[in-house]
């Protein structure tokens, strides 16, 4: 996996599975929730799928993995998760993502506390 822009990753098939954390930092609980993943083809959406989420409640956080499309390579994956914060949320909050490839080194990526409820956190995949 190989980072090509802001929260934009170029993966191939030995990436898969993709294991995603989302963990919420200096808030009292993770209320991340993670979206269908588009298949984009084209620039046209040609599938979806949907992620199966686990509750890590004593990190604050959730995870799932992300498997290869069945349209196979020459695709966008395109999946957002949206982040709520309390209203007293501290400035410093946020919800940090880890981004894990089957093989090699995963990535970060960080929403901060936004002015409006939810941030939302977009991530693109271009499996090649």
């Amino acid at each position: 996996m190989q980072v090509v822009g802001i929260r934009t990753y170029e993966v191939r098939a030995e990436d898969f599975p993709i294991a995603i954390e989302v963990a919420a930092m200096n808030l009292p609980i993770c209320q991340a929730v993670a979206s269908r993943v588009q298949v984009k083809q084209n620039g046209a959406v040609t599938g979806s799928f949907p992620v199966t989420v686990t509750d890590a409640p004593l990190n604050r956080a959730i995870r799932y993995s992300i498997p290869p499309p069945s349209e196979g390579p020459d695709a966008d994956l395109v999946q957002n998760v949206d982040c709520t914060f309390p209203d007293d949320a501290p400035d410093d909050s946020r919800y940090e993502v880890t981004i894990a490839p089957a093989q090699g080194e995963p990535a970060k990526t960080t929403g901060w506390c936004p002015t409006i409820n939810p941030r939302t956190i977009t991530l693109t995949f271009q499996y090649r």
